[in-house]
């Protein structure tokens, strides 16, 4: 077999020296402002149990747990760690559902 000598100075092809990248990247902040404005006076933890199960079914939460009904603590936990990861569509669907029974 033989072994291909590559010289020291030869750069890979598609390798991004990011040293010498004249652009930046940075996180773009996710904006919590339409969030926090959607649920205003909303407590996740003062949710009753039908609209957590109204709520958890708008966003395919299981609400059975070992076949048995998921108790109203756990739906609550489920929905906001779903805020916690899609906070601006999850918003949007818990404050139409309030709204609808109000």
């Amino acid at each position: 077999m033989v072994n291909p000598v590559k010289d020291e100075n030869e750069q890979q092809p598609n390798v991004i020296d990011m040293a010498h990248s004249k652009s930046t990247f940075s996180p773009v902040p996710e904006t919590t402002a339409p969030v926090n404005n959607s649920l205003q006076g909303i407590d996740i933890e003062k949710l009753q149990l039908r609209p957590a199960r109204k709520i958890a079914k708008a966003l395919n939460i299981a609400q059975k747990v070992d076949g048995k009904d998921a108790p109203v603590s756990w739906l609550r936990s489920q929905i906001k760690a779903q805020l916690k990861d899609q906070p601006v569509q999850t918003a949007e669907v818990i404050s139409s559902i309030l709204q609808q029974a109000s």
